[in-house]
């Protein structure tokens, strides 16, 4: 887990209205900039047959623009599945994302799944630096936090992170 203090800089550029400090963002709080972003998705789904979305950097964007966008996408496509990305090692955090629940701010963001970043450090943390299995039983007890612990996506890597035979104390026995 990481030092909070550049995540929150990271979210205060966000909210400017840049991406780390380097990308612009669109201002899905803004009505036609939303009613856009949804009626692109809706035409990339049409168009090319999409299944499934994977949706980076979900916490970075209201959560009422993920509802109404997930609600339209799911009218128009009740079989298409959407994975968002919440790169945070704590359940209760990636868990406050997944749809099927209002939280506190009396959003149901209708997300069907997560990728599992907790569970993700957890394996590694066991299995690359001997950290107790522990660990890894702390992540999967949280499973309640979650509307649909079932359907959560399980992963060892990913394009964000250092693939898990190039971690330092990896090997082919470990990564079986």
């Amino acid at each position: 887990v990481t030092d909070p203090a550049p995540d929150r800089q990271r979210l205060e550029a966000t909210l400017r209205g840049w991406f780390a400090n380097l990308l612009p963002d669109i201002n899905q709080d803004d009505a036609e900039s939303a009613r856009y972003v949804i009626q692109n998705a809706v035409w990339w789904v049409e168009t090319t047959g999409l299944d499934g979305i994977r949706q980076d950097t979900f916490p970075y964007t209201p959560r009422r623009f993920w509802a109404d966008w997930n609600l339209a996408l799911r009218r128009a496509f009740p079989r298409l599945a959407v994975v968002g990305e919440v790169f945070d090692a704590r359940p209760a955090v990636t868990a406050f994302f997944q749809g099927g629940r209002a939280r506190f701010d009396g959003v149901d963001t209708h997300l069907h799944t997560l990728f599992d970043f907790p569970s993700y450090f957890a394996i590694r943390e066991v299995f690359i630096k001997d950290q107790s299995m522990k660990k890894l039983a702390d992540v999967i007890a949280s499973d309640a936090l979650y509307t649909n612990p079932r359907v959560l996506v399980t992963f060892i890597g990913n394009h964000d992170v250092k693939r898990f035979m190039s971690e330092e104390g990896s090997s082919p026995a470990r990564l079986k």
